[in-house]
Parts: C-alpha cells; sequence; structure tokens
C-alpha cells in the first residue's frame, strides 16, 4: 500500500539522519545524537483525523513514534502552537454555493473529489532537542523553538494584475523561529564536524572529512607534494614594502603633500580625460 512505502521511505530517511548526526557516543558505548537537529518539509503522511478533525491519525502516531524510537525526543512545532494539525494541501472553504476549493490552478481538480485527498496536513517543522552529552543529566538547551505558523503565500491579484495564479504553491509553506540560548557549557563544546554526503547511509564512512578514501603513501606523498608546490609559488611572489604616513592630528590641518590629500574642484561637464589631467596634476 501507499501508507507502506512512505513508512519505508521514512525509515531511509531516519538511517540517513543517524549516519549524519550520530556523532557522540554515550556512557553506554553507543553512538547518538547530541546536537539539535530540525526536520523540515512535506513529508507526504496526512496528519489530520478526518476532513474536519485536526486531531491525530494513526499514521502520524506510527511515524512520531519511529522518530522517538531512532531519533529522540521530538516535537511538532506547527501542532505544538496551534494545537491541531492546520490542512496545508487542498485546502477548501465554505461559501453560499457550499465547500469549495481555495486553490484551483495548480491542484489538480480531482483532489477535491476525494475526501481521503482534499483537507490534508503533509508539511511540517519537527524538531529534536539537544540530548545531554551525560546519560540522565538534563542539560541546557542551546537551541528552544519560539513560534511556528501557516505561511500561505497567497497572490494579491489587486495588485499583480493577470497574475495566473492565487497562491505560489499547491502547498502552504510553514513559517518558524528558534531561540539561541548561549551557555559557557554551549559555548565551550566541540562542535560535530561536516560529514560527507558522497557515501551510502550503510557503507562505509570516508577516512577523511572530503569524501576521500585513498590514504595509501602515494597518495599521501601526491598531496605533500601539492602542498609545497604551492609554497615555492608563494615564495616567488615579489615582496613590496610600503612606510604607512600617519595622517594629521588635527582633520582641519592640511597634508604635507598633494599626493596625500588630492581635493578636485570640478563641473558637472568635465571629461574624463580632464578629471584625469587634474588627478595627475
Amino acid at each position: 500500500s501507499a501508507q507502506t512505502v512512505r513508512h519505508k521511505q521514512l525509515q531511509s530517511l531516519v538511517e540517513f539522519l543517524q549516519e549524519q548526526t550520530n556523532d557522540h557516543i554515550s556512557d553506554s558505548g553507543q553512538f547518538c545524537r547530541r546536537w539539535p537537529l530540525l526536520l523540515c518539509g512535506t513529508l507526504n503522511f496526512n496528519g489530520r483525523k478526518g476532513l474536519m478533525d485536526g486531531g491525530h491519525s494513526a499514521e502520524y502516531r506510527a511515524v512520531l513514534q519511529l522518530f522517538k524510537e531512532r531519533l529522540g525526543e521530538v516535537r511538532d512545532l506547527l501542532y505544538d502552537v496551534t494545537g491541531c494539525h492546520p490542512v496545508t494541501y487542498a485546502d477548501t472553504r465554505l461559501t453560499g454555493q457550499g465547500e469549495v476549493p481555495v486553490e484551483r490552478v495548480l491542484t489538480n481538480a480531482s483532489v477535491y473529489n476525494s475526501t481521503s485527498l482534499k483537507r490534508q496536513c503533509l508539511d511540517y517543522m519537527l524538531f529534536f532537542p539537544y540530548v545531554s552529552p551525560l546519560d540522565g543529566e538534563n542539560g541546557h538547551e542551546p537551541v528552544v523553538p519560539a513560534t511556528c505558523q501557516i505561511q500561505k503565500f497567497s497572490v494579491d491579484r489587486s495588485k499583480d494584475v493577470g497574475a495566473p495564479v492565487t497562491q505560489l504553491s499547491d502547498h502552504y509553506g510553514l513559517e518558524g523561529s528558534l531561540a539561541i540560548i548561549e551557555s559557557p557549557a554551549y559555548l565551550s563544546a566541540q562542535r560535530p564536524e561536516q560529514r560527507s554526503r558522497g557515501t551510502d547511509v550503510l557503507g562505509q564512512r570516508p577516512a577523511d572529512g572530503y569524501g576521500n578514501t585513498d590514504t595509501s603513501p602515494l597518495a599521501a606523498e601526491a598531496l605533500q607534494r601539492e602542498d609545497g608546490l604551492a609554497e615555492e609559488s608563494m615564495a616567488e611572489l615579489p615582496v613590496v614594502e610600503a612606510e604607512a604616513k600617519p595622517l594629521p592630528t588635527d582633520s582641519r590641518e592640511p597634508a604635507d603633500t598633494a599626493a596625500d590629500v588630492v581635493k578636485l574642484d570640478v563641473d558637472c561637464d568635465a571629461s574624463p580625460a580632464d578629471l584625469a589631467d587634474l588627478a595627475l596634476g
């Protein structure tokens, strides 16, 4: 089923996130994530329980449970602020003629004829907070969610006359803000290194930080030779020495020579050649 496919895709996503963020060894000897993680985007599972019910769907609960088991504590920023799962795709509104689509250009018209496809919440900002390096210790959180809201990106046709769309996307956007709280412990902590994205999630990690797995003596000798050539080329550059002359202590005091300050009093009709003669003279 489509839900089974989505769940497998999310499992692959979790494996990738674990590979990229598990940079700390806990007291129990397990690799784990320490730094905050923010997962944003269209995840394509509907968080809404029904067309007019913004509570948790069964699939949403299953996905959140997967995230908690594999990545730790997770906070749905939009749900935490609104108390429900707002519609982010195929929204509708009620008029005197009944329920009508909010957006008709970018969204397939057949979507609005299906009770399982319209009025879905498919877009999320999921926050995984900082994890203390010490097991069982409630450490200071350096990043704290502040706000989150729907951003519809509507097009004002009274200003954009003739615009072919009423909003910039068939999905609503999400807008959020995070507060950075600096503490001595956070500022002194060692930051994780950026890992190469060129290897498979389950494959061997690169030997260095640039995706280079060749650590043979020949490769090392080649790198040293390149560094030596770079140093020689820098040594051949001419060295220009210049004596810095202090500026006058009084801004009203005239400079010693015309080379220090050049003042041009010309009219706006002067040609570039005239300006060059004045500056050189």
